[in-house]
C-alpha cells in the first residue's frame, strides 16, 4: 500500500470516528465515503474546481449573467423527474 493511501485511509478512519463520537450515525456507509470525499477531493479534482470557478468569475467579469436560479430549478428538476417545490 502507498504511503498516500495510507493517509487516505487514516483520515477516513478519524473523519468517521468524529462522526460517531459526536453521534452522527444517520449516515450509510455509502454516504459516508461520498461526504468524505467531497470534504477531501483529490489533488486532480480540486484543481479542476479551481478552474471551473476561474472560468466562470472570468465570464462573469466579461458580463456573463448566468442562468437564474428559477430557471435553473426548474430545468433541473424536470431532468431528473423531481416535482417543483411547493
Amino acid at each position: 500500500m502507498s504511503p498516500d493511501a495510507a493517509n487516505e485511509l487514516v483520515s477516513f478512519h478519524r473523519f468517521i470516528a468524529e462522526h460517531v463520537g459526536r453521534g452522527e450515525t444517520d449516515l450509510s456507509p455509502e454516504e459516508a465515503l461520498d461526504l468524505w470525499r467531497a470534504q477531501n477531493p483529490s489533488a486532480t479534482e480540486f484543481e479542476d474546481t479551481v478552474a471551473a470557478l476561474r472560468e466562470a468569475l472570468n465570464d462573469m467579469e466579461a458580463g456573463d449573467k448566468g442562468t437564474p436560479l428559477e430557471s435553473f430549478d426548474r430545468d433541473f428538476r424536470n431532468r431528473r423527474g423531481i416535482p417543483s417545490a411547493p
